[in-house]
């Protein structure tokens, strides 16, 4: 069980335990990123900085807190990192760190961090994280978390407190691993940011969104672009969005070519960007419609709320119908629930 230690005076110290697959001894391997959040997020949150950790045990030997450690054997490694509970930042924490495997942050006490996004940006390495007992009520930002983490299939994101989390944007972005996802517990209540949250998930074949509400959201851009191989989307409870510009939906599903089923929770036909669905002059990565020839025979649903409206009307304005439902596109029947 981790955060069990205690700091000097007698206080508990919470633990990080981080595994690495080691390949090389001749140079040293990156154990905790080098980078700051504002280094390349485009936002004004605290930083993630190295004096924020105590202490560290590399393979259980105690040493003074660092960012990269040259090992004499290669294989698997354990690094434990003590924080006290007034850390504030993880942005950045381990990003480009591509020998991390696996991170486990069982029952630490993360309440005073607001700071997450971009955590594991770019860790290539990366199959497992555990989030069992943590505590993040006051995050703010995951914007970015597992950006291009290319080795993650699946993850578990329930055990997280996200009420106040305003940004999922480029959450699992590149992320060519991930194979399905449920996030039908996860708390958007704050959410406004969905720019990009699984843009190039070329291997993902389903994602529950069922419990997202996304009545604060301003951007869905991309959201999908280039998940080639999805099949089944469920946003079947996101309500309404607060949307002052068409072009927030732009692409949101452009490249989904395997899409048969969609689940969309919104009651009146949103005004949207004509190429929510891809353009039917693009190439095939950024194309819905592409690879539809053969099955325009109304097999591929989409799924409304009962009560719906605007879906139906058949115009150059509608997309949802003149695109994703006409069957000289993708063929869509419309079901309601």
């Amino acid at each position: 069980m981790q955060c069990s230690s205690q700091d000097s005076d007698g206080g508990p110290v919470n633990e990080i335990i981080a595994t690495y697959n080691v390949t090389t001894t001749s140079s040293e391997t990156q154990l905790i990123s080098t980078l700051n959040a504002g280094t390349i997020l485009e936002y004004d949150y605290p930083e993630w900085d190295l004096s924020q950790v105590e202490t560290m045990f590399i393979d259980d030997v105690e040493y003074t807190p660092k960012k990269s450690h040259k090992f004499s054997t290669t294989g698997t490694h354990t690094v434990k990192i003590h924080f006290n509970d007034t850390f504030t930042s993880m942005g950045m924490m381990f990003s480009q760190c591509t020998a991390l495997v696996s991170v486990d942050f069982t029952n630490c006490d993360l309440s005073n961090v607001t700071n997450m996004g971009g955590i594991f940006g770019d860790c290539t390495s990366l199959t497992s994280v555990n989030f069992e007992g943590v505590d993040t009520s006051n995050t703010i930002t995951m914007m970015g978390m597992f950006d291009t983490c290319t080795a993650l299939t699946t993850v578990d994101l329930s055990p997280l407190n996200t009420s106040k989390v305003t940004e999922f944007a480029y959450m699992f972005n590149g992320c060519t691993s991930l194979t399905s996802i449920d996030m039908s517990m996860v708390d958007t209540s704050s959410l406004k940011d969905l720019y990009k949250t699984f843009c190039g998930c070329t291997n993902l074949l389903t994602a529950d969104l069922s419990g997202f509400i996304t009545t604060k959201v301003t951007d869905f851009s991309y959201m999908f672009q280039g998940c080639t191989k999805i099949t089944t989307i469920d946003m079947r409870n996101i309500g309404s969005a607060n949307i002052t510009s068409t072009s927030s939906y732009g692409y949101m599903f452009a490249g989904c070519k395997a899409l048969k089923t969609l689940y969309w929770g919104m009651k009146t036909a949103p005004s949207v960007y004509s190429n929510t669905f891809g353009s039917s002059t693009s190439s095939n990565n950024t194309n819905v419609y592409a690879g539809y020839t053969n099955r325009r025979n109304g097999t591929n649903k989409l799924y409304l709320p009962s009560g719906n409206s605007g879906y139906t009307t058949n115009s150059n304005s509608n997309y949802w119908r003149s695109r994703l439902c006409s069957t000289t596109y993708c063929g869509f029947s419309i079901t309601t629930y």
